[in-house]
């Protein structure tokens, strides 16, 4: 080999490891940034967690911001544009209108017993927007019957999940043996959102004085008998 041979040769290794050189060190300020960010980011979690300010209470006021320390991945989040979003709303429970059963649901009032009275529940959730008809069976000792219509709810009626209401359905108590209240109809939730509808049977029985719900083909049978009498009254 001859001389020039030789000088491009050591030339060229002298340029291979200047270029080896510069991309450690590169490589090497790279890694030493990223481990200074890092760094950095786990002493301002650190300090916030050991200041004399619970952290728990730190993570409330950013929320309360619409913020959110996501200690994981040592960052902030911005809650408020995620929930913009996704527009998430918390979920209203279905309201169940209902007659209470047992002693307190239909009962006779008064000293001397002047009138029946029932009472209404909306459980779970409150109610409003009723249009809703009632009917009132009276079945007596000696087997005769009358059939009564008692307005009992106005639309703009709004039932709490909390309150009980009391409304009295009729003023015939004399030799009462069964009293059938048929309730049939709509209603909304409180935010009129969403419809329900009810068609239910109850019955009171004078000689226990309670209430119970009537279904199956007994059910059917007391709401045929009252649309029977309805045609005939109308």
């Amino acid at each position: 080999m001859d001389k020039l041979s030789v000088l491009y040769a050591i030339l060229g290794g002298i340029f291979a490891l200047l270029f080896t050189l510069r991309q450690m060190k590169v490589s090497s300020d790279k890694d030493s940034k990223d481990d200074k960010f890092k760094e950095s980011l786990n002493n301002n979690i650190k300090e916030i967690k050991d200041s004399d300010k619970n952290f728990d209470d730190v993570s409330k006021e950013f929320n309360r911001q619409g913020r959110n320390i996501d200690t994981l991945n040592k960052s902030i989040e911005n809650l408020k544009t995620i929930n913009s979003t996704t527009n998430i709303l918390p979920s209203e429970k279905d309201p169940i209108l209902r007659v209470q059963m047992a002693g307190k649901g239909i009962y006779l009032e008064g000293n001397p017993p002047s009138h029946f009275r029932l009472h209404f529940r909306s459980d779970d959730a409150g109610s409003t927007n009723f249009n809703i008809k009632t009917f009132v069976l009276i079945i007596f000792n000696s087997g005769k019957y009358v059939l009564e219509e008692p307005s009992l709810f106005d639309k703009d009626d709004k039932f709490s999940s909390t309150s009980l209401a009391m409304k009295p359905i009729t003023s015939t108590v004399k030799d009462v043996k069964f009293l059938y209240f048929y309730i049939t109809g709509t209603y909304s939730n409180l935010s009129m959102s969403k419809n329900y509808s009810i068609n239910e049977v109850y019955r009171y029985q004078s000689d226990t004085k309670e209430t119970w719900g009537v279904v199956h083909d007994q059910m059917k049978n007391v709401i045929d008998e009252i649309n029977k009498i309805l045609k005939k009254t109308r």
